[in-house]
């Protein structure tokens, strides 16, 4: 709870007139977390003679229950990570004070079995 990870800052894509970051975060949280997803802009001036930093200004922000997440979640088998369980790309619209911000696209992983779906690993003893 109240833990934060930042990414680099982004890339203008001018082709899908779109921000890109093409990063992972890593976070560990359970069926019963919520993650807070937050858009902010550093501004900076440029005087000519110097450049002023100044505070990051929000641009929205969005809550994903890890719960409303998990039933998206597939199998897919990758050469090196072997069985991960992943979304689609997923569209979220950002908010702040009300009113919709942006939108940020982004797809979910883990290498654990979500809970509902039966373990590969795992044999089956019943019999018909």
């Amino acid at each position: 709870a109240g833990k934060e990870k930042r990414t680099e800052p982004g890339d203008w894509l001018f082709d899908e007139t779109q921000w890109g970051f093409q990063e992972s975060l890593t976070v560990e949280v359970s069926d019963k977390d919520e993650v807070l997803i937050s858009m902010c802009c550093p501004q900076k001036m440029d005087l000519g003679v110097a450049a002023v930093s100044l505070s990051a200004r929000q641009a929205g922000d969005v809550c994903v229950p890890v719960a409303s997440v998990l039933p998206q979640l597939q199998p897919e088998s990758r050469d090196f990570d072997g069985l991960v369980y992943t979304t689609p790309k997923i569209f979220l619209d950002l908010h702040k004070d009300g009113a919709k911000t942006g939108r940020a696209m982004l797809s979910f992983e883990t290498k654990q079995v979500p809970p509902g779906i039966r373990d590969p690993g795992e044999i089956d003893l019943t019999s018909d």
